[in-house]
């Protein structure tokens, strides 16, 4: 059996302003809970009937989602005229971006202590490592 709720919960909530919350609150011990809680025999029917309800929206759903497609065209957010519709292709076309591989190499050295930086160059850290 669910915990009972008092009636002075509710008139505090109604107090502090929050009408909306202290009418859920009354629903929920005046209507839900008793529907959910009663039983016809050895089953809760409520309960039944909404699993079965929830159920057949999650088949419904799978089965609405299994025969979408992707776009055939791309969405046309702005007017041809506008000036974020050819964007994409002049940041394509002339934007150049080096290789992946000329890319430069970054490390983090953590916990190190000791160590003679005198002769490292920190703008050509492979020539001459700190000792």
């Amino acid at each position: 059996r669910a915990p009972e709720v008092s009636d002075e919960s509710a008139a505090e909530a109604a107090k502090d302003g929050s009408f909306f919350s202290a009418a859920i609150e009354r629903f929920l011990r005046k209507a839900y809970l008793p529907a959910m809680q009663k039983r016809v025999g050895p089953i809760a029917p409520v309960p039944v009937v909404l699993v079965a309800i929830m159920t057949a929206v999650g088949i419904q759903g799978a089965v609405f989602a299994s025969r979408l497609t992707p776009p055939s065209k791309p969405e046309q957010w702005f007017p041809s005229n506008h000036m974020w519709v050819g964007l994409n292709e002049f940041m394509s076309t002339t934007y150049y971006s080096p290789d992946y591989d000329r890319y430069s190499e970054a490390f983090l050295v953590w916990g190190v202590s000791g160590m003679n930086f005198d002769s490292f160059n920190e703008y050509k850290p492979h020539d001459f490592p700190a000792t």
